[in-house]
């Protein structure tokens, strides 16, 4: 066993002074307030860079001290609300000890959506690959020292806290064969992305309304199309706890009877067909039980699915047989 003289010499009264004072005492102050103050330069850069106008003008992220902002040549956008200051990036933790002062970094060649407030601490390391997409939802805390590399597609749910010291990558660089992928990318960005699920090509009509949506909404989740253990399709979507990727489609609506240029007279108008099909997506999210990802109306899309199976299933609400 210690003598009591060891344990009062490496625990003794001086030392432990001088550890809480440099953690907690002037020096450790000075290091607070001089280390990661809030630039306004990086911070008008971001948002302005990164933003679409009508939410950069309000200016939703902070950014703090000097971080490495490399190859912010993608996008940022925010789901929901936007108020100023709800996203922080490179935010100093009070007291935080000298190691975890070090400045982030963000190179963010695809895009990141939040879905509410975010905070971002020291030293952490944020890399979007080109055509990748990186969600954030509402009220998640980014720690110290993390390394967080997406490469395709990475989504980190609402209230989520990641301690420091992690690493998250949803690649290991040994690329294979990923045989679940349904993406759409706009101008170059990948605006969603899911892996097992369905993806819901739309098309809507000018006699549809509310009441084919109740029925399409109750038919898509309950319809049973996926492998149980014995491989027979004999699974729901809510059952298989898969997601839905939905696309609009008014070329579904094609007339092809004369001519060789096929006709979209059946196609409803946008007045008409953009609250259905925002309606659509809403009811749908309901029916699943979490947000359903989506397109954008009307926009030149590349669409990319990877068949499993294949199994593709036609369903109009007019003919229900």
């Amino acid at each position: 066993m210690r003598s009591f003289q060891e344990l009062h010499q490496k625990y003794s009264i001086g030392k432990l002074i001088k550890k809480l004072d440099d953690r907690y005492g002037f020096q450790a102050l000075i290091r607070n307030l001089t280390g990661h103050w809030f630039n306004p330069f990086a911070t008008l850069y971001i948002n302005f860079f990164s933003f679409p106008f009508q939410q950069a003008i309000k200016f939703p992220m902070f950014v703090y001290g000097a971080p490495g902002l490399y190859h912010v040549v993608g996008d940022m956008r925010i789901i929901g609300n936007v108020k100023t200051g709800m996203i922080e990036f490179n935010k100093n933790q009070h007291l935080n000890p000298p190691h975890q002062l070090a400045n982030s970094e963000l190179s963010n060649l695809g895009t990141i959506v939040f879905h509410g407030k975010a905070r971002i601490g020291c030293a952490t390391r944020i890399l979007v690959q080109k055509n990748a997409l990186l969600e954030l939802g509402a009220n998640v805390i980014i720690g110290d020292n993390i390394n967080l590399g997406c490469h395709q597609y990475i989504s980190i749910g609402e209230r989520s806290r990641i301690a420091h010291r992690c690493q998250i990558q949803e690649s290991n660089h040994h690329f294979i064969a990923n045989m679940s992928t349904r993406t759409v990318t706009i101008d170059g960005h990948c605006k969603s992305a899911i892996q097992k699920g369905m993806m819901i090509l739309v098309g809507i009509e000018e006699t549809d309304s509310r009441e084919d949506i109740d029925w399409l909404c109750k038919k898509i989740v309950n319809l049973r199309i996926f492998d149980d253990e014995n491989g027979v399709m004999n699974k729901s979507i809510l059952e298989d706890e898969g997601n839905i990727l939905v696309i609009s489609q008014f070329t579904l609506h094609a007339s092809t009877k004369k001519g060789n240029r096929p006709s979209y007279i059946k196609a409803a108008k946008p007045e008409i067909s953009i609250p259905l099909y925002e309606q659509f997506c809403k009811d749908l999210s309901c029916a699943l039980g979490k947000e359903v990802k989506t397109g954008e109306f009307g926009a030149d899309m590349k669409v990319e699915l990877l068949n499993d199976g294949p199994v593709t299933i036609c369903i109009d609400t007019k003919n229900k047989e």
